[in-house]
């Protein structure tokens, strides 16, 4: 029997469940439904640590074998041989997942107005859909509620000259901490010798304006890029971290509001495609399930270490560069990248915890 699968929301999420369904199953149906175009697509990339041996949706556009972090007072580089950090174009993914999806015979409906889940059932206002099973693979970041945000803003440039080392990306060059934004940092990603993302970063109380992320990056190239140089595209965007769980609901979520976030990095996409491959292999098999069986977050121990980063964070805003750069400055090399990675184990993570100045920790764990 043919089963049909309804999802709102044909962002990374709704479009890698989709893939992964119609990947097992030639006896599923999926429609997609969404508010926004199927073009253009968002302008964006999507970065993590992967190990050679995990399977990817999509061929990474660029992967380093090092990566560095540099602070007042120090700078660090680290090899990444076992999970080299990786970059995926949004419009790769977008692209290569959608004529996928289309082939597969998947339905889209985009410029939906509003898309509103009742039961099995999708409303939008072009009608009612009933389906077997429905999943909520929407965000609107908006709506939503946290301690901090990730707010970026980024310029791809392509110089006259050699000005990269493509073999290294800098994650973070760690600035100053205000009031408002506890980690400030730039972040380059070269992709040749010539051509580079250059990014800046903070964890801020609120969204920062996307002109004022830019004029950082535009002052970073003017002292660090000794050539002539040409802006290629923008890019900007905000992630909320420490990302309040969504209330008890009937629908199965997955994504960002469905714990996709890691609370202490941002770092989303990877996560998501193991959420995808899960949900769909319960679909497939015909299983229920509740949310949090099928769509899980980080385990319990890397949430509480996330929450008490955060918390230490919104407590002393000031120190915040002092709490960044003393976890990447001393904490063990290998477990640092794993951690970072989401990929440690308990023991350590708490030697990389350690590594942080025990006082801002101590108060942060008294104040939860």
């Amino acid at each position: 029997m043919v089963q049909s699968i309804g999802i709102r929301g044909a962002g990374v999420a709704g479009l890698s469940l989709a893939r992964e369904i119609l990947r097992s199953s030639t006896n599923c149906t999926v429609s997609l439904f969404d508010r926004r175009p199927r073009l253009p697509h968002p302008q964006r990339t999507f970065c993590f640590f992967a190990s050679t041996k995990e399977a990817l949706p999509v061929e990474p556009y660029k992967r380093w074998k090092n990566v560095r972090f540099r602070g007042q007072h120090f700078d660090r580089c680290i090899e990444t041989a076992s999970s080299p950090y990786a970059l995926v174009r949004g419009e790769d993914f977008f692209d290569s997942t959608l004529e996928e999806l289309e082939g597969r015979g998947a339905c889209f409906s985009w410029e939906c107005g509003h898309v509103d889940i009742e039961g099995n059932s999708i409303r939008t206002n072009g009608g009612v859909y009933e389906f077997d099973k429905v999943i909520d693979a929407s965000f609107d970041v908006s709506e939503a509620r946290s301690l901090l945000w990730q707010s970026f803003g980024g310029l791809w440039i392509q110089t006259a000259a050699d000005s990269f080392d493509p073999s290294t990306a800098l994650l973070m060059d760690i600035l100053p901490s205000s009031e408002s934004c506890p980690i400030s940092f730039m972040y380059v990603l070269p992709i040749s010798t010539t051509e580079a993302l250059v990014e800046h970063t903070t964890f801020s109380t609120h969204q920062m304006p996307s002109e004022w992320h830019l004029s950082l990056c535009y002052e970073w190239i003017q002292s660090h890029v000794h050539s002539q140089y040409e802006i290629i595209s923008r890019e900007s965007g905000l992630i909320p971290m420490g990302l309040e769980r969504p209330v008890a609901t009937e629908n199965v979520v997955i994504g960002s509001a469905g714990g996709a976030i890691r609370a202490s990095t941002g770092y989303a996409f990877l996560n998501i495609q193991k959420q995808a491959r899960e949900l769909a292999r319960v679909l497939v098999e015909g299983g229920g399930g509740d949310m949090p069986r099928i769509c899980e977050g980080p385990p319990r121990w890397y949430a509480t270490a996330d929450a008490l980063f955060l918390k230490a964070l919104a407590t002393a805003p000031l120190k915040g560069s002092l709490l960044m750069g003393r976890l990447l400055e001393k904490a063990p090399a290998q477990p640092l990248l794993r951690f970072l990675a989401g990929d440690a184990k308990i023991v350590e993570g708490l030697r990389v915890m350690s590594s942080a100045p025990k006082m801002m920790m101590i108060k942060a764990l008294l104040s939860v």
